[in-house]
């Protein structure tokens, strides 16, 4: 049974376990950085949210986001920062569980839209926000 809670900082050591075996986690499509702290990269935001995945007591995914606001009008709009799933949990709707989460927050904070950004061979994510 999947179950979605806030992250805690425990889930930091597995997440980034976790990372390490996504498709943008990898040698090839690393991010520039090694790092040591999953959330190092939502410090530069003022509102972030990160949801855990768990499946029988295992983090099985997350998905962060934050609330920003457009500069000119100061509407809020929802970046989605990342979905990452394990490899061994992947196929049973966690991304979609974890994406609908994030969803219902957006529209609660009034957020117009969400935006994410994709690497091209990352199919996975490209067919669940299609």
């Amino acid at each position: 049974m999947i179950s979605i809670r806030p992250f805690n900082d425990a889930d930091g050591p597995r997440m980034l376990e976790i990372e390490r075996l996504c498709s943008q986690g990898d040698e090839k499509y690393a991010m520039g950085v090694k790092k040591t702290d999953i959330i190092s990269r939502y410090m530069m935001y003022d509102n972030w949210k990160i949801m855990v995945a768990e499946e029988d007591g295992h983090v099985a995914g997350w998905i962060g986001w934050t609330i920003k606001h457009a500069p000119t009008d100061k509407k809020p709009h929802t970046y989605l920062v990342e979905v990452m799933v394990h490899p061994k949990f992947r196929r049973k709707g966690i991304a979609s569980v974890l994406a609908r989460a994030a969803e219902k927050s957006a529209v609660e904070a009034g957020s117009d839209h969400i935006y994410c950004y994709i690497f091209e061979p990352n199919y996975a994510s490209r067919s669940l926000f299609e």
